[in-house]
Parts: structure tokens; sequence; C-alpha cells
């Protein structure tokens, strides 16, 4: 295959301008770099600029992407190998710390390799992650009692401490808490209520075709009463209806009962993914 080059977009416009279509080949695999880029492209203040977009081409067009925008991951699509050390090197030369890298498995393992043995870097394994995707939700999956709800500015104090036990239970490189109220505030946050909150869900890329579920949560108190995959199901169950295609979420393979979960539900298994944290020392 021809030797890749790195093209480095100036802005979110011309990034998706080129890669669009690329990237829908697979909306569910590349979802979060779609969904970051039109984060960007929408003015999101939470985004650090200048933001890094790059198409890896050779000759024969697009072979992968990769976008990043502090203090989100540094997320990157499926790449030959002969593209990772120049893609890497290319983000080193924007500047600004890459912090986390997130990629389909093998990519990420090569990102990882590359990081420590030619860039003299450390890095540390975060997650592991099953991707799933659904079009169809089991009928008998919203079960548990209760309702779903949006979130509003009443639930403010439950989210914030909802969110602090969820980042000491899943790292992650956003603020937790902040990433909930921001979506409390989109309107892309939701309860499961039954007499009171009892889990929540967010939805991330609500504008695109397949839709992601960002974040579940259920506080240990209210753990084994099927408010999760009610809640869930109900909310993937209303987007369906509303006209999406598809909707996405990922699962930490260290924690099998959460694919069992979801596959109750109606989600299949779709691809895997790895997270990194990166550090030079």
């Amino acid at each position: 295959m021809a030797k890749p080059r790195i093209r480095r977009h100036t802005d979110a416009r011309s990034f998706l301008e080129s890669s669009l279509d690329w990237l829908l080949m697979d909306e569910v695999a590349n979802n979060e770099i779609i969904g970051l880029a039109e984060l960007l492209l929408a003015g999101q203040d939470y985004l650090s600029q200048p933001a890094y977009y790059a198409t890896v081409e050779n000759d024969e067009g697009i072979r992968g992407c990769a976008v990043q925008s502090l203090p989100e991951s540094f997320f990157v699509s499926g790449l030959p190998n002969s593209a990772v050390v120049p893609l890497l090197q290319d983000r080193i030369e924007f500047g600004q710390p890459v912090k986390w890298a997130t990629a389909e498995t093998k990519t990420a393992a090569a990102i990882a390799d590359c990081w420590s043995n030619i860039f003299g870097g450390v890095w540390e394994e975060m997650n592991r992650w099953q991707v799933h995707q659904t079009s169809e939700i089991n009928a008998d999956a919203q079960c548990a009692t209760g309702l779903l709800r949006c979130a509003t500015a009443n639930d403010s104090s439950c989210i914030e401490e909802w969110g602090e036990i969820f980042a000491v239970e899943s790292p992650s490189p956003l603020d937790i808490p902040e990433f909930l109220l921001r979506k409390m505030n989109e309107g892309n946050l939701y309860f499961w209520d039954d007499n009171g909150p009892r889990s929540l869900c967010a939805i991330s890329g609500n504008a695109m075709s397949v839709v992601r579920i960002s974040a579940v949560f259920t506080p240990n108190e209210h753990r084994g009463k099927g408010y999760a995959r009610a809640c869930v199901a109900t909310l993937v169950s209303e987007l369906l209806s509303a006209g999406h295609k598809r909707c996405m979420l990922l699962t930490d393979l260290a924690k099998p009962n959460l694919t069992k979960l979801y596959a109750s539900i109606g989600f299949m298994p779709h691809s895997q993914r790895m997270s990194v944290k990166l550090r030079r020392d």
C-alpha cells in the first residue's frame, strides 16, 4: 500500500467536508470522532481551541481520521499500521498534551507501543470497551416500576453527587460531574424515577442517525432492581421511535455482567475499543 500522508485540517468544517462520507461508512465505530467534530463546529465552549483534526490519506483516498480537543481523548479511527508513527509525530508537533488516546483495540495498542518505543513516553491502559449497537428493543425490557423523565436544574445536587461517585468507579479524562451537568443543560440527561431518582442515562450525538448512550449510572443502593435496564430500554425505544436508525453504547470488558444486561435489552456486539493514558516524563 502507498505510504500514508497526514493531512492536518484547520477547523471542524474543513475536516468534516473532507472526511464525513468516509466516517459514515461505519458510523458506530466512528461515532465519537463525528460527534466531537460536530461539537467543535457548533462552538461548544468547554472544548479547547485550537483543536487537532487530521485525515490519513494515500493515493487511494482516506484511510483514517483523528480528532482531539482537550479535555476530550485523542480519538482515532482504525488505521493502517504504517500510519501510526506519522500520525503521532504530527500530533506531537501540533502541541498541547495528548493525555489520553481512544481507538479500536488494535490501533490503540499500536499507538501505545509507538508512544513508548519510538517517542519515549509512558502509557497506561485505562479501559477496554465493548461497543454495542441496536435498532430494536426487546418488548419486555422496560419492566421496572417508575418512569423515565428528563433531568432538570432541580436535580443538580443529585447529579453532582452521583457524578463524583461515577468518576471514581469509571476514570475518564472528563470532569464527570461537569459533563453530566452539561448534558442536563442540553436536555440530554435522563433519570429513571421511582419516587425519586434511581438511575441516570445521558446521550450524545442526538443530531446523528446513530445516537450514543454516553453515560449510564445507578448508585449502589439502587442496584439490582432493574432501574438501569428500564432507563436505557425506555430511552432507546423513544430515540428509535423519533427516527434514529440505531443506538450504541460502550461497556467495560472487565464487567461482563453489563454485556449480558444490554444483550437482554436488544444490543448486539459491534467492535472493541481501548483507552490508554499517555504522558512524557
